[in-house]
Parts: structure tokens; C-alpha cells; sequence
């Protein structure tokens, strides 16, 4: 059997695998699996040592969001992810200009802050026009893993997100 052959049956036996993979999972699900899969190994890779909590929570590192023209709205939405109130759209890409400078600067609209709570939380920041950048303020939303202290409470907070269907709302950065 030659090198080329040895390659030809590898790269048949891949795609029969992947084929097979694919009939058996649902795409969206798999996803989904891999969105979850990816947070829990990010946050226990981040956050998963509490010298690295202490460090980020000592730093600081839960900065609040600076809200556009000094203004956070009202009525903002509950949810752990970005968002506006009812009336506002999300202002983005330098979208405002206000006294000749430049506001919303963020491609999404939203940023995130960490560290917040005992070191392991994160929450978002939206800018919003309500209706026009001369009106506009910034929203924060929930904190989420803002009590946890520890590995295991990050678990906790994945299964939460996960069970409530807030996980899949939040964006993947």
C-alpha cells in the first residue's frame, strides 16, 4: 500500500466518520453544545483559580459602563445580555456624534465588563438612542456569576443560564 492509498483511506474513513456525525446531531443543538461547552472551558480556564479571581476583582477589573452622554436610560431590560428599553435602538459603529465627537463606537452596540461581584461576574453595556443620539443614554444588564467565589459555583451559574434559556440569548463574542 502506497502513502497516497494510506491518505486515500484515512481521508475516506473521515468522512464516513463526519457523515455519521452529522446524521446523528442536530446542528443546532450541537451548537448550542459547543456555545456551552466553550463558556464553561473559558470560565474555569479564566476564572477557575481564586488567585485569579483575587487578581482580577483587586485590579479593579469590574469597570462600570460608561454611560453615553453621562446618562444611564430607565426601564432598561431585566436580562442578563445587552439590550435597550421600548422605544430605543442600539446605537452602534460611531453611529452619534455629539459635539463633534464621536459616541457608540462598539460594532455590536454593547461591551462587557468582568470582574464584577466576587471577582467571577460579567454584565453588559448598551448604548441606545432613544430616538435620536441628542436622547441617547446606556443600559446595563444583569450580572451574571456575580456571587460566585469558585469552580463549582461557575457550574452552577452555566446550569442556570442553561436551564433558563438565558445562556442561548446571550451573544457569542
Amino acid at each position: 500500500m502506497t502513502d497516497r492509498d494510506v491518505l486515500e483511506t484515512v481521508d475516506e474513513q473521515v468522512r464516513r466518520a463526519s457523515e455519521q456525525f452529522a446524521r446523528l446531531t442536530n446542528r443546532r443543538k450541537f451548537l448550542r453544545g459547543m456555545l456551552e461547552t466553550t463558556f464553561a472551558l473559558v470560565a474555569g480556564a479564566t476564572l477557575g483559580s481564586l488567585q485569579a479571581a483575587g487578581a482580577i476583582a483587586a485590579g479593579g477589573g469590574c469597570k462600570a459602563c460608561t454611560p453615553l452622554k453621562g446618562v444611564y436610560c430607565a426601564n432598561c431590560p431585566t436580562a442578563i445580555g445587552p439590550g435597550c428599553p421600548s422605544g430605543c435602538t442600539v446605537c452602534k459603529n460611531c453611529g452619534c456624534t455629539i459635539g463633534g465627537v464621536a459616541h457608540c463606537c462598539y460594532s455590536t452596540g454593547y461591551w462587557s465588563v468582568t470582574g464584577c461581584g466576587a471577582g467571577f461576574g460579567t454584565r453588559y453595556c448598551t448604548d441606545c438612542k432613544c430616538p435620536d443620539c441628542a436622547h441617547g443614554c446606556t443600559c446595563r444588564g444583569g450580572c451574571y456569576c456575580c456571587n460566585c467565589s469558585g469552580p463549582a459555583d461557575i457550574a452552577r451559574e452555566i446550569r442556570r443560564l442553561t436551564d433558563s434559556g438565558e445562556l442561548a440569548r446571550l451573544p457569542m463574542a
